[in-house]
């Protein structure tokens, strides 16, 4: 009875790890190339990708500056949720790899 207690003490603190990996994974993990271009709006330190403007006819852009996704992550710039939501901020890999995955970033 000891063991079987034991074992499922180390299971669930092994779920509990992985649970919070999986959580903050999108924060630790960034896959977005370096020169990937994004829009900024600088009063507000978020940036958006170009794609959410022309997929979703969102207006506001012309106020908003076109950079490198290196430049912004050094000044430490957040994406707009919603941006990252609606899936605006993903690279299709298919231009990478001839591969049929996307992933976000």
């Amino acid at each position: 009875m000891r063991k079987l207690i034991s074992y499922l003490k180390n299971a669930i603190v092994v779920v509990l790890v992985l649970f919070a990996i999986w959580v903050f994974a999108g924060d630790i993990i960034e896959v977005m190339p370096k020169n990937a271009e994004v829009m900024v709006d600088d009063s507000l330190k978020i940036y958006y990708s170009p794609m959410y403007f022309y997929d979703y006819r969102t207006k506001g852009w012309e106020k908003l500056r076109l950079t490198t996704y290196a430049d912004i992550k050094i000044k430490e710039y957040e994406a707009d949720e919603k941006c990252r939501k609606l899936g605006t901020l993903r690279m299709n890999l298919d231009l990478l790899y001839g591969g049929g995955s996307i992933r976000e970033t």
